[in-house]
Parts: C-alpha cells; sequence; structure tokens
C-alpha cells in the first residue's frame, strides 16, 4: 500500500459575485473521482470553501485515510491551515465547517497552487454553472498568431526577457510572466489604441482574439466593458514591446490575478 497521500484539487466560482456559483473538487485517484456543488447565489470565496468541503466529502466517501488538498484561493488555503485569519463571519462559519469535516480525516494538509494548475476543478465548476444558467459553452477559439518576433513594433531590439519568454511560447508558466515588468515608462506606456493600429501590423487579428478569451476567461468575463477595454489595451501594448502573441494577453491576466489576489488579502 502506498504511503502517498492523495491529491484533491478544489475550486469554486461566481458568476457575479455575489450571484449563481459552483464549487468543485476534482481527483486522478482510481481512474478520476469528481464532486460539484451548486448555489444559487454565492461569493466567489463562499464557492471555493464549498468546492474544498466537496473535496472532504469525496475523500471520506472514498474512505481515504492521508489526503493533500490543493486550491488556487489562497485565503481558503491560508484560513484552513490556520495562517490567516477568517475575519468575515460568513468566512469563518465556512473555516469552522471545513476544519470540523477534515476531523473525519485520519491525515490531512492543504496547499496552494497556481491557478493554471487547478484546471480540471476550475472546468468542472464552470460546467455546473453553464449547466444550471443553460449556458451553450462556445469552442475554444484559434489559436493566437504566433510569429517569429524579432523587434518591437518601432523596430527597436526586442529586451532579453521579452525574447527569452517569446522563446519558451506556451511553457511560459504564471511565475515567468508575473516577473516580466516594464521597468518605468517606455515609448508603449501611454500608446493609444489609434497608434497601436496604426503600429501593429496584425493589429485587427489581435483584437479579435484577444477580445474573445477576455470574454471567456474566469478572471476577465464579467468585468464591466471599461475594465476590459483597459486589458486590452495593456495586451497590445505588450505585443508592441514584442510580447509574441497569447503571451501578451496572458500576461494581463496574469497581473490581473495578482491584483485580485493583494485586494483579498487586505480584505
Amino acid at each position: 500500500m502506498s504511503l502517498d497521500p492523495v491529491k484533491i484539487y478544489f475550486d469554486g466560482g461566481s458568476r457575479g459575485n455575489p450571484g449563481p456559483a459552483a464549487g468543485a473538487a476534482y481527483s486522478d485517484w482510481q481512474g478520476g473521482q469528481q464532486r460539484v456543488f451548486f448555489l444559487e447565489s454565492a461569493t466567489n470565496n463562499e464557492a471555493e470553501y464549498h468546492g474544498l468541503l466537496m473535496g472532504i466529502a469525496m475523500a471520506k466517501d472514498l474512505g481515504l485515510t492521508y489526503v493533500h488538498f490543493f486550491g488556487d484561493s489562497k485565503l481558503v488555503v491560508m484560513q484552513v491551515s490556520g495562517e490567516w485569519q477568517a475575519k468575515h463571519p460568513r468566512m469563518d462559519e465556512l473555516k469552522q465547517k471545513a476544519l470540523e469535516a477534515l476531523r473525519g480525516i485520519a491525515r490531512w494538509q492543504i496547499g496552494w497552487i497556481r491557478r493554471e494548475e487547478n484546471a480540471e476543478a476550475d472546468r468542472i465548476a464552470n460546467e455546473e454553472m453553464d449547466r444550471q444558467l443553460g449556458v451553450i459553452r462556445m469552442p475554444d477559439p484559434e489559436p493566437l498568431p504566433s510569429l517569429a518576433v524579432t523587434e518591437t513594433a518601432d523596430g527597436k531590439p526586442l529586451r532579453p526577457d521579452i525574447l527569452k519568454l517569446n522563446r519558451m511560447g506556451s511553457q511560459a508558466g504564471f511565475g515567468d510572466l508575473m516577473k516580466l515588468k516594464v521597468g518605468g515608462a517606455d515609448a508603449w506606456s501611454r500608446a493609444s489604441l489609434n497608434l497601436l493600429s496604426e503600429s501593429l501590423e496584425n493589429h485587427e487579428e489581435l483584437c479579435t482574439m484577444f477580445k474573445a478569451r477576455l470574454d471567456g476567461d474566469q478572471l476577465s468575463s464579467e468585468l464591466p466593458a471599461a475594465a476590459k477595454d483597459k486589458l486590452l489595451l495593456n495586451a497590445l501594448r505588450w505585443s508592441a514591446r514584442g510580447l509574441q502573441g497569447e503571451l501578451a494577453l496572458r500576461k494581463v491576466l496574469v497581473d490581473l490575478e495578482i491584483a485580485n489576489k493583494m485586494r483579498v488579502k487586505r480584505s
């Protein structure tokens, strides 16, 4: 018998925050296991907690005695591990409910992972929200153009960090993009949409595909139009700096996720 813990991933999301929501859990143990719970109205944090509760229920039903839970909600992970206090009454209520349920598991751990490492639990939660709301999921858009970018939109050599990311392509991870900084104002920091449309040869194609991704991504789909326009503008600015294809949009979504987590931590 293996002494290694069974890994269970949990996630949750809300359409509206608060709004229709779902919490989900997934494990690849014994060919794959999953649980999901729909809530008519909940916040993102409440949905994340329900995802953990689904994971705990799964572990108990499967008779697991050693489990490592993973989630991309730093708030839930840090509160349940005892590193953060649950100041909000509803969060404290859910934390206590989770800790009570965990008493039924002999050995357990909980850890934070990046969002892209939690894809299955995220997919299950979103598919349940779609099913409950009668949403017909559109097929994934075509891959963004991947050109052999060798210079910025104004003909200057690429920065070494951007060149490195372009070579990594789809292998570039959250941490790689997080480290990428403008490094102070540059020629593109305040570039308008009009200037970018004149400077980027594939401007229209990038705009169309960036907009489709922003409308379909969990982080940005519920944002107001003005906020999406700002993300689009920043992605085009990174394109003008030479960041290739999809990487430019992934960069602004990484920055958005970091900003969201900072706001949660301060709350």
